[in-house]
């Protein structure tokens, strides 16, 4: 097995993930923008005004979208949103959100949703997306995992990270492939937290976690694991027979 420490696993991580949505920034159009001269070969774009909202019916084969703005409640109700049938990547981050506006779910081939920077303690309407795998509400306001994410057991990717959530409940029966909970509450993880077998990647940076009870022994196809932050005194002794970990961060415990 090749085990690389990375000291600096997360600033590596959150770097990779700026210049990725940097790259996806730059695709996105508005509908306004008269240099556009195939609407229905755009794939990305962005509403941010009334004159966007406007244009929006041209643009059918669109897969990925970002509202900004006080444009948000007009394009919640305004029908024109459930004509983009192909669209499965929303953003609707920044927008002071305390719940995600009901008029977007119509959009009933989403399989992902971002709501990072919001002020959503939960998030009921979730439900509303059946086709729903990945969710980004980093930087909420959730004291707990929202149960209706709970109930959402097909999503393979969680994002929760800078929150205030002191449990992980209710995971158990996912079949997660990526779960990040960097700088929340959490002392301790719970006793059914090794039967999500299906992880790759861990983040559980930033919290005050001091032992992991070996749970992680039947994650056999964990691959990224980032324990910095917290409160361990020990390297884990079972964290070797990891046999696909690749990158491990232990930076800034108490490992003397």
């Amino acid at each position: 097995m090749r085990l690389v420490l990375l000291l600096l696993f997360a600033g590596l991580t959150a770097s990779n993930l700026h210049a990725q949505q940097q790259n996806l920034i730059k695709a996105y159009k508005s509908p306004k923008d008269t240099n556009i001269l195939d609407p229905e070969g755009v794939k990305h774009i962005v509403l941010s005004d009334d004159e966007d909202l406007e244009s929006i019916d041209q643009f059918l084969n669109v897969t990925h979208v970002q509202v900004k703005g006080e444009i948000l409640d007009n394009v919640a109700s305004q029908s024109q949103v459930c004509l983009m049938g192909e669209v499965r990547f929303l953003d609707l981050s920044n927008n002071d959100l305390s719940e995600l506006p009901t008029g977007f779910s119509c959009v009933n081939k989403l399989t992902t949703i971002v709501l990072n920077q919001n002020r959503i303690e939960d998030i009921p309407a979730i439900l509303d997306f059946e086709r729903l795998d990945e969710i980004y509400l980093n930087s909420n306001k959730l004291s707990q995992v929202p149960k209706s994410i709970a109930k959402k057991t097909s999503l393979k990717k969680l994002y929760l990270d800078n929150n205030d959530i002191e449990k992980l409940n209710s995971l158990s029966k996912h079949q997660l492939t990526n779960l990040s909970v960097a700088n929340n509450r959490i002392l301790q993880l719970p006793k059914n937290f090794e039967s999500i077998q299906t992880l790759k990647f861990l983040d559980i940076s930033g919290n005050g976690v001091a032992d992991l009870s070996s749970f992680y022994v039947s994650m056999m196809d964990l691959e990224e694991l980032n324990l910095s932050e917290n409160e361990f005194t020990e390297i884990p002794e079972d964290i070797f027979a990891l046999r696909n970990l690749k990158a491990l961060d232990l930076s800034k415990n108490k490992i003397e």
